[in-house]
């Protein structure tokens, strides 16, 4: 990527911060022009929508096991990728119209991602060693080549001068997903170990330690307004949820028949969503 590409993608992610930001803004302005108004509230509500989640449809996928899966920011599209290669593009909430099915890939596909800053582009990555962008129409826009590791550690890393910032050790196992709180004070870890790990990114230490499942934990996934829950995804076949204020289990999400490797959420004004 050269200087002018790099400039407007720092131009794009500030304007998305810039975003978030107005709209937390505006929401403590109504908490404190609001005397009257229970500072709870919107937590309670954010944990009552998890406790009636039920199961609204289901879908195969692949004919081979699915290992990713992402949501766009507007929640009217799923993508999911599998082990065949070849990542697919859904309508949601339904997830029974097939919109794209991307092709390019060489061997397994291990994750799918959506932009932060634009519903038109996600990211996939595989076991091919390479990482592609693409649009939601199919088209690929780039390749680049990419490394994981299976170390036990968390990293946190600065994207301006690609240097290791912070290292968090503490798993026993390999690391498999991490998830930033929507604040970006916090950093979620879930590993073969089966725990979901909460780090305090400002005080540099381990924050809390969530005995989530009774298998690896393959995803983390924080409620993307304002934390209100965590969500965590497993080989045991189930998603908790965790209250965001004292990591209290809220309710267990059943129904796959076997390993769920991944989910997202989606959040609009009325309710909120998991897909796994």
């Amino acid at each position: 990527m050269g200087p002018t590409e790099l400039r407007e993608a720092r131009i794009e992610i500030t304007k998305d911060f810039i975003k978030r930001a107005a709209l937390r803004i505006q929401r403590e302005n109504r908490r404190r022009n609001d005397p009257d108004e229970d500072k709870n509230a919107e937590t309670k509500l954010a944990l009552k929508h998890c406790k009636d989640m039920v199961l609204g449809s289901s879908k195969f996928g692949d004919d081979r096991p699915l290992t990713g899966c992402s949501l766009s920011r507007d929640g009217k599209i799923l993508v999911t990728c599998s082990l065949s290669g070849v990542p697919k593009l859904w309508e949601v909430p339904q997830v029974t119209n097939k919109i794209v099915v991307l092709k390019g890939h060489k061997e397994h596909v291990t994750d799918v991602v959506f932009s932060s800053v634009d519903d038109e582009c996600l990211a996939t990555a595989s076991t091919d060693r390479t990482e592609k962008i693409w649009k939601t129409d199919g088209t690929l826009l780039q390749t680049f080549k990419a490394s994981s590791g299976f170390d036990s550690l968390a990293r946190v890393w600065d994207l301006r001068t690609a240097r290791n910032i912070l290292i968090f050790q503490g798993h026993i196992k390999q690391v498999l997903s991490v998830d930033f709180s929507p604040n970006g004070y916090h950093l979620a870890s879930g590993g073969e170990d089966n725990q979901c790990r909460i780090w305090d990114l400002r005080m540099r230490k381990l924050l809390y330690i969530i005995p989530a499942h009774v298998n690896l934990v393959s995803q983390v996934k924080y409620e993307p307004q304002e934390r209100y829950f965590l969500a965590t995804a497993s080989h045991d076949m189930n998603v908790n949820i965790w209250s965001g204020r004292d990591f209290s289990l809220v309710k267990s999400l059943v129904g796959h028949e076997s390993k769920v490797a991944s989910l997202d959420i989606a959040v609009d004004s009325s309710s909120r969503k998991c897909f796994a």
